[in-house]
């Protein structure tokens, strides 16, 4: 029976499996704390308190009262802190003062007032018109707030005509007789009225702006709320909420995302930072938007090369307000582990980031990762694959992802090899890529330095340096040297009859004897794989795409040495015209 290979990275129960996988990583699952496994399992999460947040997706406020309810006594400050009353407010003042105001035949507001109103309150919003007369409809903010004023009662609409209502003309003269000083009945009347009318009919209001995914986020919105719920004073991002309603909607996420082109996350992210965010709970006080977290060096100046400007997040987490916990009442608690941890939305982003099929958006889920978790290896060898067509800047990724894990250490007895720490195999990984792009650069002397020093830290080699090292050995003329290293992996296992062991046999005792000394050792080379000869004769170059693993004796274990081992080949004087007289004839 033909054997496989074990791949260097099986765990300790694995050491009787013959397999190697020649990726250099094994299943991620394995590497991971237990905590950091479930995001990567089938999406859901059992128990009553995830039962509960399922159970909000697609109600009204009215419906979840058991959940939790809104409570508006807001201070001063908070009042100063809310953006929508401000601005529903210059937008009652006005209509007031006008005592009616004509729509237009589209059921938009007249240009003349919308100039006032961005000249006013609505004049802080970004991306505003650049040019020309401002219309309500390229203004988001101000076509949802006029949309959300009406369905709270405070406007009405009469024969094309938009009006103050009763409710309207109460709440401006009874905050008119107020001190400005203090925080009036009225301005929190008015906040709860818009608030309770947006989470009742969000999905009404968010006709104007369907967006990639339908109505999926509007009905999120309570869920949402739920969720942060105890968040108060902590960074959430994007990507959590995407995660969550993944979890928690595995069939309806499934689907939207078939119907719909694009990357799964980008497409997620986009809607929640536009409808849940930038739309809701900013212009509400709940939320604050920050600044993306600054990265470490000498990360942050890879990310300063103009080339790379497309990299960074658009827009950064968000902190939860303390108003959050003072406007909704929960009586029940949210889920204790409801968003991901850093560690764990990083894994979660390097996951989608190896399964696009588009380059931009691997690099930006990378550099996501790399802001959550600095120190995860992964973001930094995907990054850098990505960039392998320009060596000298994937080393430079490497190099910065070794920077940010310099202070790990093996936490391991002594004598024990260091790929027992499943955290250390991070840096071994980053190291190990390091060296190979070294190679790529060919600066073997510097590989060659590098990879002996990962043999020292684990002289099990259950990377694989020994796969990488002993081509370079035989190319740089220090034949004995790999021959020892070739001989300390030999003897009594199955590698004994692999093609690493026989065929590099053969090309070491040509390096020292030439053809006499060979000769006797290529019979068993041709019996352990006959296909290296075709491999390394006659397929030139090789697919960019190598098999991820193989069986002793296969197809794929010869295109695999081949190219591990060509260089070898190749310096070595004589030994390719001699090997092919040989199978020749």
């Amino acid at each position: 029976m033909a054997k496989i290979i074990q791949f260097p990275g099986a765990s300790e129960e694995e050491d009787g499996d013959d397999f190697r996988d020649d990726t250099g990583m094994e299943d991620r699952q394995e590497d991971l704390p237990r905590e950091d496994v479930q995001i990567l399992g089938p999406m859901g999460r059992s128990g009553p308190e995830f039962a509960i947040l399922k159970a909000l997706y697609g109600k009204d406020l009215e419906s979840v009262a058991s959940t939790f309810e809104i409570d508006t006594r807001m201070t001063h400050e908070d009042i100063q802190a809310v953006p929508v009353l401000g601005r529903v407010r210059e937008l009652l003042n006005l209509i007031g003062e006008a005592e009616r105001v004509k729509m237009t035949p589209a059921g938009y507001l007249p240009v003349a007032l919308v100039g006032k109103l961005v000249n006013g309150a609505y004049g802080e919003l970004p991306r505003q018109p650049r040019s020309g007369s401002p219309r309500e409809m390229d203004i988001r903010h101000l076509r949802l707030e006029r949309t959300l004023a009406v369905h709270a009662g405070l406007l009405e609409i009469e024969g094309g005509w938009l009006k103050l209502s009763g409710r309207g003309e109460q709440l401006l003269s009874e905050m008119e007789s107020s001190s400005p000083e203090q925080p009036t009945t009225a301005l929190n009347q008015m906040y709860e009225y818009l608030l309770r009318t947006y989470l009742g009919s969000a999905e009404d209001l968010d006709e104007w702006d369907r967006g990639n995914l339908n109505d999926m986020i509007p009905k999120a919105g309570l869920l949402f709320l739920f969720a942060l719920a105890g968040k108060q004073g902590e960074l959430v991002y994007q990507e959590d909420l995407v995660d969550l309603l993944a979890r928690l909607l595995p069939t309806e996420f499934r689907t939207s995302i078939a119907r719909s082109a694009g990357e799964p996350l980008e497409m997620f992210d986009w809607d929640i930072y536009r409808r849940f965010f930038q739309m809701f709970a900013v212009p509400f006080g709940l939320c604050t938007e920050q600044e993306p977290h600054s990265f470490r060096e000498p990360f942050a100046s890879l990310l300063a090369h103009r080339e790379w400007w497309y990299l960074k997040r658009d827009h950064g987490p968000w902190l939860v307000n303390d108003l959050f916990s003072r406007v909704f009442l929960f009586h029940q608690e949210a889920p204790s582990e409801c968003f991901l941890s850093d560690r764990q939305a990083a894994l979660l982003l390097t996951d989608l980031a190896a399964g696009s099929t588009f380059e931009y958006f691997a690099e930006r889920y990378c550099v996501k990762a790399i802001e959550r978790d600095p120190q995860c290896a992964e973001a930094y060898v995907l990054l850098a694959s990505i960039k392998r067509e320009k060596p000298q800047r994937a080393l430079q990724v490497l190099e910065a992802g070794i920077a940010a894990g310099a202070d790990q250490k093996p936490d391991l007895p002594s004598g024990v090899s260091v790929w027992r720490d499943h955290m250390y195999r991070d840096v071994m990984r980053l190291r190990f890529a390091r060296a190979e792009y070294l190679v790529t650069m060919g600066r073997h002397a510097e590989a060659i330095t590098s990879y002996q020093a990962l043999l020292q830290l684990d002289s099990e080699d259950n990377i694989g340096v020994r796969y990488k090292l002993v081509p370079l050995l035989i190319a740089g003329g220090r034949v004995e040297e790999a021959e020892h290293l070739v001989e300390a992996f030999a003897g009594g296992t199955d590698e004994a009859e692999s093609a690493f062991v026989r065929w590099n046999r053969t090309l070491i005792a040509y390096a020292q004897g030439g053809a006499k000394q060979a000769g006797p050792l290529l019979e068993a080379a041709m019996r352990a794989n006959e296909y290296v000869v075709e491999e390394l004769l006659y397929i030139e170059p090789f697919p960019e795409m190598m098999p991820d693993s193989y069986y002793i004796g296969s197809p794929e274990e010869a295109m695999v040495y081949a190219e591990e081992s060509q260089l070898a080949w190749r310096k070595v004087k004589g030994v390719r015209a001699w090997l092919r007289r040989k199978v020749e004839g």
